[in-house]
């Protein structure tokens, strides 16, 4: 409905779908297998064709209907989308086997590498009749094609059938870009990259491979894929890589919640990438069918339907509104779940009964908690005001008569207009103002007896939490605070109490084995005094192990939270991120440490600015490529030490925020003409991934570059992938992999947020 936001019926405990029918499932009797398909079929079609006539008929002649503020409405109902996978959408399509559902490709030509003519209703309809002319196998054929010819209004396969990410993507990329790269790297090896692969707080990790996985759901499609590129990068030949990393862009692109013509053309230009490439995949062998036989075609319709994906969104917005997650969730909550509580006899009355009685209740629940808040849609001065009936308003526009019609529009809208001013009034009170006014947020106001909407589990909020803390409302918090929102898309929290309390320096230096953060913490003293950014990572030392200190204890945490905003809706609180600075243990004996991305310039903002910034003039660089020094926007470093300086009695340190110690990892030059046109190398993504190398910045005595950095400089947390090349090392271990290798991958992949802060900049 055009009344809830993409994001409400998304979110399958909101409840937003009803149970309209239960469709037969019949069993033939005759005697040609051959024809039940098509039996069953026609039987499909009769049935949403006898249960879709209301919704037909109103998209023709339109309906009146009550809007929420029960006032009526002359409404259409054209169909905008029909959820289904790939079998489904061929069978409401009218087309058999693998012919695109779409468009007019047949079976052989599913591995075009352009878009064939669209699959309209008036096709079907004509090759109907010319198969009439041959022969009649239906005796009523004439009403049938009358009916066909009669069906909904501004319906065509091409336009309803639309993008559904769960099957067409995700799926997709587990039957064929998963299982083409464990061909090509071997079962046993793909396994053993991603066991050592150090785990994420808060992220899946693959304890036993991937190569044997059964019964694989969407959720654990999406953990794969964050991985694969990094993965098999240097492992398979260059094509093969570009192939595979193109088709992740397209999905990674296509599942954005706002996309615009720019938006579309990336995606357009990443999925022209593939068939450029492509032959790298017959030619290493890895394109199997059913029985293991080697494919050397593209018959395959989920790749032709990536072909018309770009021109439904343009058509019916973005692609991951039509997902079955949620469907497939309603399937639970509105067949499953009742059916448990039937006596397992006719299943289907009673589950129409157990779905009516659970309605009855939440909307008599939602109307007392509204009126226990007092929330009123009807303004008082209009409660009076007679519209007329559902049979007069039929009458008036039967007779033409629009005189009652005019004040209809203008009543409706006094009272849409008075709506709108008390929702605002009632949730400006309790949401800041750059959050957008939703269902959900209106219904969170609702305190009703059972529950309405949304999951039991609420992300947290540092945002709002900030906020509250430095308006007073929390009198009795620790300063300075440990919730702290540095930016408007950045928050980060600790926990109250540290988890090393009053640690002598010497004893932080020997526990996280850091020699020079004596040095560092030296340097950054004399920094602090001036109240300078730190703006670059390491340089010359004016400090050393010996150098005497103002401060002799530290307060040491060993984990940070990290929260942003969606980079596409500001106002989409994310889930926090959980960033490690464990020292060294049985468990972890090299200690756990989490990579992450920090500002290195007060006028970049993440993640809109993305990792660049403003790019340094060459000449100025000496050719040191150095993370920081090339870009003046953010630094990629690993997260080594979370602390606070505890002031002695006889000195009083001007710092006493949160700082962190950092070791700086540095962008390895490469040769990529796409982004410089020339031969000459830079900071540069590899060209065949994508993605860009780093290693580990050494000094000259071979140590690490690190330095101390506020905790406000912390943007986002960032996954670095070992660089494994052609085969992994059997050495490594979950625990000691990131110390382990010399060179890393910037993964982009991660999350769909670092993946639109870094993809999208570096294809401007």
């Amino acid at each position: 409905m055009a009344n809830l936001n993409m994001e409400f019926p998304n979110k399958g405990s909101n409840h937003a779908y009803l149970l309209l029918a239960l469709l037969l499932i019949p069993k033939f009797i005759h005697g040609n297998n051959k024809l039940l398909g098509t039996l069953d079929a026609r039987v499909y079609h009769e049935c949403l064709n006898f249960v879709l006539q209301p919704p037909k008929d109103a998209a023709q002649m339109g309906i009146m209907m009550n809007d929420p503020t029960g006032m009526l409405r002359l409404c259409y109902t054209p169909i905008a989308g029909f959820i289904m996978d790939t079998p489904e959408s061929a069978l409401i399509a009218g087309v058999m086997g693998k012919t695109s559902s779409v468009t007019m490709a047949s079976y052989k030509e599913l591995g075009d590498n352009f878009r064939h003519p669209p699959r309209l209703g008036a096709g079907t309809i004509s090759q109907l009749k010319e198969l009439e002319l041959e022969l009649d196998p239906w005796k009523d054929f004439q009403e049938y094609v009358k009916q066909a010819k009669a069906n909904w209004a501004l319906s065509d396969p091409v336009n309803f059938l639309t993008p559904e990410p769960l099957h067409h993507w995700y799926r997709a990329f587990w039957d064929h870009d998963a299982k083409w790269c464990i061909k090509a790297l071997g079962a046993e090896e793909i396994d053993f990259c991603f066991i050592v692969l150090q785990p994420h707080t808060g992220f899946r990790h693959v304890k036993e491979g991937i190569a044997k996985l059964k019964q694989v759901t969407g959720r654990e499609h999406q953990d794969l894929q964050r991985y694969m590129v990094s993965l098999i990068a240097g492992a398979v030949p260059a094509d093969f890589l570009t192939a595979i990393r193109a088709l992740m862009d397209f999905r990674y692109l296509g599942q954005s919640t706002e996309i615009d013509e720019d938006m579309c053309q990336k995606m357009d230009d990443a999925l022209k990438e593939f068939p450029s490439h492509k032959q790298a995949i017959l030619d290493a062998g890895v394109h199997t069918g059913g029985k293991n036989n080697v494919l050397e075609n593209w018959f395959i319709p989920k790749l032709e339907f990536m072909q018309s994906i770009t021109a439904s969104i343009r058509a019916n917005g973005v692609a991951i509104q039509w997902s079955a997650d949620p469907t497939e969730h309603a399937h639970i909550t509105e067949i499953k779940k009742p059916a448990r509580a039937t006596n397992n006899q006719n299943y289907e009355p009673q589950i129409c009964r157990n779905l009516d009685c659970l309605d009855k209740c939440m909307r008599f629940d939602l109307m007392t908690a509204m009126k226990e808040v007092g929330l009123a849609f009807v303004d008082p001065g209009l409660e009076n005001v007679h519209i007329g009936s559902l049979s007069e308003i039929e009458d008036d526009l039967d007779t033409g008569d629009t005189e009652d019609l005019e004040s209809l529009k203008i009543t409706t809208s006094a009272i849409s207009d008075t709506t709108a001013q008390l929702i605002l009034d009632k949730i400006n009170s309790t949401t800041s103002q750059n959050d957008n006014i939703t269902t959900s947020s209106l219904l969170a106001q609702n305190t009703s007896v059972g529950h309405l909407t949304g999951s039991t589990h609420t992300t947290v909020n540092y945002f709002e939490m900030a906020s509250q803390l430095l308006k007073g409302l929390s009198p009795t918090a620790p300063m300075p605070y440990h919730t702290h929102a540095p930016t408007t898309n950045v928050a980060y929290h600790l926990i109250r109490d540290p988890n090393f309390k009053r640690l002598k320096v010497e004893d932080v230096i020997e526990k996280y084995q850091l020699p020079d953060l004596c040095g560092t913490l030296f340097d950054y003293l004399n920094r602090s005094q001036k109240g300078d950014w730190v703006s670059s990572i390491g340089g010359r030392w004016m400090g050393n192990e010996k150098s005497n200190l103002t401060v002799s204890h530290l307060n040491v945490w060993t984990r940070v939270r990290v929260q942003q905003k969606a980079y596409h809706s500001p106002y989409d609180v994310q889930d926090p991120q959980t960033l490690n600075a464990q020292p060294p243990s049985d468990m972890w004996p090299h200690g756990y440490y989490d990579g992450a991305l920090i500002a290195t310039d007060s006028s970049s903002v993440w993640p809109a600015s993305s990792i660049k910034g403003e790019q340094l003039p060459v000449d100025a660089l000496m050719w040191h490529w150095r993370s920081d020094d090339i870009y003046s926007g953010h630094s990629i470093v690993q997260l080594r030490l979370i602390f606070q300086m505890v002031p002695s009695n006889d000195v009083r340190t001007q710092d006493t925020g949160f700082l962190t110690y950092v070791q700086r990892f540095d962008i390895v030059p490469q040769v990529n003409k796409k982004f410089s046109g020339t031969k000459n190398r830079g900071a540069y993504p590899e060209p065949s991934s994508m993605l860009y190398v780093v290693k580990q910045a050494k000094r000259s005595n071979n140590t690490a570059v690190g330095d101390i950095v506020p905790l406000d400089q912390l943007r986002s947390l960032a996954d670095l992938m070992p660089r494994f090349e052609s085969k992994a090392d059997t050495r490594y271990t979950k625990a000691n992999v990131m110390e382990s290798t010399d060179e890393f991958w910037l993964n982009k992949y991660f999350t769909k947020e670092l993946f639109y802060a870094l993809h999208l900049a570096d294809t401007q």
